[in-house]
């Protein structure tokens, strides 16, 4: 009987067969053939089972009895033969699905009527040879692998009549020849056995162990192969381990007879040995599997697997063996690490040896679908955090990448002594691993439900890393010491404050919770590796010890979750004894500690384990309840974890004058705390209740450093000061409290900001529509005297103490939620820093264009919208450097290693800007940020701690093709005061954040440019040694520029009048009034905005003005050009700018000088505040003629340097054999070329100077 390919598919379009792929997922199957459409789309193995139906089943006949009915009944062939084709014509196999058949559909017989389990025998019956498992594997016969090459079709045997030969003719070649041996195919009438027991063992192993390893060549053309017998053999017994009378003891004894007479050296026998080792490591034969891998990892080490080149070398012609030689290497590599989780046999035995073999490509390729494509180098792999495009890299390589993760967390747990440090960083790489996974890798499971069983792998290896690296060092593993798991991670030696080790049981509970989630998507255990029970093993005794820490109302979660993991070992016990022995351990420690739970949980009523969704909206100050702040001090730290997370909220606050304080009731203990603070704590709670409605109010917890830290205690603090990070971001919500004292402007200006915000809504935050600033005339906020206070209040609320504290800048980034809230007010963090964001571009392109004050403005709000460059009348500003921190800190995380710790420094700089009570909180108060490999010691000297500082800067740096000695533009004993004892070169943080700005000139300078071959810069003995040359000696020094100072008769006048009177022309060749008017333009950093050349004008005037007429220079060029001015290129006239065309030129917008003279008044209003604001300098004059700008406190004898890593030139005064730090300055006419052709006329010579 023949039947066509879509017979399954009924006249009404309802197909009557299904695809397994289909079936297991309840979705309809059109039954193409040799694949449907579903699983073609998805690229899934399509294929068909037998159907089940039918008649009763004859009954079953031992082949003597066989032999008997058949000599009775010779007429019965060829009915028989009729009843078994009708039954094979219906049934179609897609060709890749089953090894069997690896050239063609195929259809399979009945098993019911056949025995599979007979005694060897020679004998035919009916012409059928009986097979027994062994035949298949006979070594002394050889197996032809197709018909003989010398038959035409015409000569090959074609029986006309005989159905089973029609049968046979969709056979693998290789399984007809082996079951007929010598016989003629044409002398065979009776119906055959297709498919031995070895077969179905080889169809077993490549649908569950091969799915989880897949290193040996695809189904499809493995029985094509001449593989050794051995390695079938030990496929096999693999396979039987998925059957459902179990593991095989006959085949048990087989393969150990093989791999312990083995004595060939060969990939053939790596792969049986990698087999073995894992079957037995999951018979929990540990010493066994130990040493058949360590025989497997040096065999393939002897062989040169490891090589790039091998699996290309030995495999030029054929790619699936080539890949499938470089899948093996790697999976020898991924089990070296999976087996080393057992803390007592951990050996790591392929770490010593770099990874240089080529990635696996996808499993679509391998499978034979698609033509292999180039492997990747696994640099290339690690490389893609720096790529720009979307470079495709398989599973298999991410699955590699974790592993390698892992074993990263277990050689750190076999150290007896591991710092915080050695912990973040392998965190950070876990952490890093899930942040760069492409689109595509993010999931487990497609929109069909299909698993992609390497990314499987891959999610749970970075979750049981996770557990292994934070469960040792928890509060949860004094819970399971008792417990003799060989799975369960060494304690950790050194101890740890309570709540380190409450961040790092949160930690190990949420990585718990995503093993149970994964396998929750994917419950079929035996198509997984059988390395997924270590993990969910851990993953069941994290769960018990965390519900023995949290409320009843949470119980339920982790209950779920372990009967989960119950279910789960259970299922894989019939296969793996190591399942079993799991199983046994994780009921057993269920049954002891949550048993009381358990019944609790059972009295309740069905209502009462359902969720409350009441929304009520609570007051702020009148809420009841108890107010629990977390805190290892009162140990109450672990009394209340939650099922996922921590719950809690955190403060971020100013700790306020120590002598204004409160005492408050904390366990029945006066605490004396701010009065700040103490109102604070009575307003939380209601923020709390609105934000988390659903939650039990009674039980609010918060974080409070003042409170929850004890001050006192240096070394408490020290170890607090590590998981600030660990504590904001955890947070459930950050509220940050800015105050009680200035409520009512701070409720102005929340108002003001809600105005604003709605009219960028209204523009869709499009700066193009804002330009005009007409919708500032409908807002109502440009009508005096009524708007002013609206802007007062936003300057009111941008100066208060919040904005300007360390570890405010660093609570606020790292919070997840958070809200500022005072009394009568609370404003979302987005909602603030999205005003202020838009006022800054806006603020820009008014600027820049250089955009004319609307009339309906009055001046006063102009300047806030378009104010100096340079200058702080903006002063949304102070809270916007929040959201460019927060914007760093989301940028440095995706970014490669060089440039995050170059983002490092940067984020670390902050602490030079904002004001701390502790002057090393200007270090570690941003620990959390910048992840600088610094940690924090209180018992350390003020000294000691910024030397480290910079010593890490500059490790950071010597990693770098760019030498940034940043520290030094803050640093220098001629700009800031030293109250605290610090090398001159050392920043000094704390005066830069209250008292002096930065000098920063620009120079642009770069010595490692000039001259290549220097040291770079090193740090001993709180001494900075870095190279450099000599320049110029600074012969005079004037005053400070102010305004003052420039008056007829001012010190600086009397100054300027000598030098241009002795020097009329500077050695640059301009006149020397030029070259005054170029170093206040360079200190400056003037750009061309309107504002800013105005105000330059009006200074180079006052010079101009105390010039006698008889001592101005003659016959010099008339106009000339200044390109040197940092970038700026103005025209100007030798007489000072009284000529129009100067003044038009500078600025070309305003119209001449009759409307420059209208607009000075805001120009003199702007000088005042520069000058006060910029001119922490003097002018001084050198040995060699040149005018310059150096720190308030130069000197006569200080000299211009220029030194490595640092961008201005900089002044050195000597101190015995060493060399004070000064700080920057900038002398007009020293330049690049200056100094390179200084150095090469050997003018000057490189030297170390030693800085103290």
């Amino acid at each position: 009987m023949t039947v066509s390919t879509n017979g399954s598919v009924k006249s009404t379009g309802i197909a009557s067969l299904a695809c397994v792929v289909c079936r297991k997922q309840h979705l309809k199957c059109d039954a193409g053939k040799p694949s449907c459409s579903r699983c073609k789309e998805s690229e899934q193995v399509c294929y068909y089972e037998p159907s089940r139906r039918g008649g009763r089943r004859k009954k079953h006949r031992s082949p003597a009895e066989e032999l008997q009915q058949r000599s009775r009944q010779p007429g019965m062939q060829a009915s028989q033969g009729d009843q078994q084709s009708s039954y094979v014509d219906c049934v179609t196999v897609n060709p890749i699905s089953l090894p069997i058949t690896p050239t063609s559909s195929s259809q399979e017989l009945p098993s019911s009527g056949i025995s599979q389990n007979t005694a060897t025998s020679n004998d035919l019956v009916g012409g059928v040879t009986r097979h027994t498992r062994q035949s298949p594997r006979d070594e002394n016969v050889q197996t032809p692998r197709r018909i003989s090459d010398d038959q035409t079709p015409a000569q090959q045997p074609q029986p006309q009549n005989d159905n089973v030969m029609s049968y046979l003719t969709h056979l693998d070649p290789n399984i007809i020849a082996q079951t007929f041996g010598s016989n003629s195919l044409g002398s065979l009438n009776t119906p055959v056995q297709p498919c031995s027991d070895g077969d179905r063992l080889l169809r077993l192993y490549y649908e569950n162990f091969h799915n989880a390893h897949p290193f040996l060549v695809p189904s499809s053309v493995f029985t094509s192969r001449n593989y050794p017998p051995y390695l079938r053999r030990m496929v096999e017994f693999a396979g039987s381990h998925y059957a459902s009378s179990g593991p095989d003891a006959q085949l048990r004894a087989e393969v150990a007879t093989d791999m312990m007479s083995a004595i060939e050296t060969s990939t053939y026998m790596v792969q049986s040995l990698l087999i073995y080792s894992i079957l037995l490591f999951f018979s929990r034969d540990l010493d066994t599997a130990n040493r058949t891998f360590g025989q497997c990892t040096q065999m393939a080490m002897d062989l040169g697997m490891h090589r790039e080149d091998f699996a290309s070398s030995r495999q030029l012609d054929n790619p699936i063996e080539a890949e499938s030689l470089r899948r093996t290497w790697w999976e020898i590599y991924v089990t070296d690490i999976s087996m080393a989780i057992p803390p007592k046999t951990m050996i790591l035995r392929c770490s010593s040896t770099p990874p240089k073999v080529l990635l696996p490509c996808e499993e679509a390729f391998y499978n034979g679908r698609l033509d292999i494509p180039p492997s990747h180098h696994v640099l290339e792999f690690k490389r893609r955090v720096l790529s720009t495009g979307d470079v495709a890299f398989s599973s298999f390589s991410y699955r590699i990448e974790a592993a390698t993760i892992l074993g990263r967390v277990l050689l750190l747990n076999q150290l007896k002594n591991t710092s915080h440090d050695h912990t973040q960083s392998i965190e950070n790489a876990l952490l890093s691993w899930s942040n760069h996974l492409p689109s595509g890798k993010l999931e487990i499971v497609d929109s069909y439900g299909n698993i992609d069983e390497m990314m499987f792998q891959a999610h749970m290896i970075i979750a049981l890393a996770s557990m292994l690296l934070h469960l040792p060092r928890s509060n949860l593993y004094p819970l399971l010491a008792d417990i003799k798991d060989p799975f369960l991670p060494f304690g950790q030696n050194h101890p740890l404050s309570s709540s380190t080790s409450l961040i790092q049981g949160i930690k190990a509970t949420d990585a718990s919770r995503r093993i149970s989630d994964c396998i929750s998507l994917c419950p079929n255990v035996p198509k997984h590796t059988p390395f997924v029970i270590p993990a969910l093993a851990l993953c069941g005794f994290i769960q018990i010890a965390t519900s023995q820490g949290h409320p009843d109302e949470c119980f339920e979660h982790h209950y779920n979750r372990v009967t989960l993991v119950l279910g789960c070992l259970k299922s894989a016990r019939r296969m793996w004894r190591m399942a079993e022995a799991e199983y046994d351990r994780l009921r057993c420690c269920a049954s002891e500690l949550i048993a009381d739970a358990m019944d609790r949980m059972n009295a309740l009523p069905l209502s009462q384990t359902i969720p409350n969704s009441s929304s009520s909206m609570p007051t702020t100050s009148d809420q009841g309840g108890d107010l629990t702040l977390v805190s290892p001090a009162r140990g109450n730290a672990d009394s209340g974890l939650p099922s996922k997370k921590l719950r809690f909220a955190a403060l971020s606050y100013v700790w306020g004058s120590a002598a204004d304080r409160v005492n408050i009731n904390i366990d029945g203990v006066e605490v004396p705390v701010s009065k700040g603070l103490a109102r604070a704590l009575k307003e939380v709670r209601g923020y709390w209740q609105y934000e988390f409605p659903d939650r039990d109010q009674s039980k609010f917890r918060i974080w409070v450093d003042a409170v929850c830290i004890n001050q006192a205690d240096a070394a408490e603090r020290t170890e607090q000061v590590k998981l600030m990070r660990d504590i904001y971001s955890s947070a459930d919500l950050v509220l940050g409290w800015l105050g009680s004292e200035e409520s009512d402007n701070i409720l102005t200006a929340v108002t003001t900001i809600m105005v604003l915000s709605k009219a960028f809504r209204a523009a869709k935050w499009e700066v193009d529509k804002l330009m005009d600033l007409e919708w500032l005339r409908t807002c109502g906020l440009t009508k005096e005297p009524e708007c002013d206070k609206f802007w007062a209040s936003l300057d009111d609320l941008a100066l208060l103490p919040y904005w300007r504290r360390v570890w405010i800048l660093q609570e606020n980034v790292l919070a997840s939620t958070l809200f500022y809230i005072a009394p009568r007010v609370c404003i979302e963090y987005s909602s603030l820093m999205n005003v202020c964001r838009m006022f800054e571009i806006l603020s820009l392109k008014l600027t820049e264009k250089q955009a004319t004050k609307p009339n309906f403005i009055p001046s006063h709000i102009w300047m806030k919208f378009c104010p100096p460059k340079g200058t702080g009348f903006i002063q949304l500003r102070n809270i916007f450097r929040f959201d460019i921190a927060k914007t760093m800190y989301k940028e440095r995380l995706t970014e490669s290693q060089q440039k995050q710790q170059g983002m490092a420094v940067q984020l670390s700089a902050f602490g030079g800007t904002l004001e701390a009570t502790d002057p090393k909180d200007h270090i570690y108060g941003l620990l959390g940020l910048s992840s600088l490999p610094l940690s924090p010691d209180y018992t350390k000297s003020v000294r000691d701690v910024y030397v480290d500082y910079c010593k890490i800067v500059l490790d950071i740096i010597g990693n770098s093709d760019k030498r940034e000695l940043q520290f030094l533009r803050d640093a220098g004993s001629g700009v800031f005061q030293d109250p605290l004892g610090l090398p001159s070169w050392a920043p000094q943080f704390p005066s830069r954040a209250t008292d002096n700005p930065t000098l920063i000139f620009d120079g642009e300078f770069n010595f490692a440019r000039l001259a290549p071959d220097i040291p770079r810069p090193t740090i001993s003995d709180a001494k900075l040694h870095l190279s450099g040359v000599k320049l110029q000696t600074l012969m005079k020094v004037g005053g400070n520029p102010e305004i003052q100072n420039l008056q007829k008769g001012g010190s600086l006048a009397d100054w300027i009048q000598d030098y241009i009177s002795r020097i009329p022309f500077y050695p640059t060749k301009i006149p020397s009034i030029w070259a005054l008017f170029l170093v206040v333009a360079r200190m400056q950093k003037l750009a061309l905005d309107t504002p800013s050349m105005l105000l330059l004008l009006n200074f180079t005037k006052r010079l101009d003005l105390l010039i006698p007429e008889s001592d101005r220079p003659r016959g010099a060029t008339k106009y000339f050009q200044t390109p040197e001015a940092d970038g700026l290129s103005v025209m100007v006239v030798q007489d000072g700018g009284n000529n129009p065309e100067m003044m038009g030129y500078i600025s070309p917008l305003v119209g001449g000088p009759d409307e420059l003279k209208a607009r000075m008044f805001d120009v003199d209003a702007q000088q005042v505040f520069m000058m006060k604001r910029n001119y922490h300098t003097r002018l001084f004059e050198t040995d060699a003629g040149y005018l310059g700008m150096g720190p308030q406190k130069c000197k006569v004898g200080d000299v211009i340097c220029i030194v490595d890593g640092y961008e201005d030139l900089v002044l050195l005064r000597k101190r015995g054999d060493d060399y004070e730090y000064v700080g920057p300055c900038m002398t007009y006419g020293i330049t690049d070329m200056y100094i390179k052709r200084k150095v090469e006329d050997r003018e000057v010579a490189v030297e170390t100077f030693h800085l103290l």
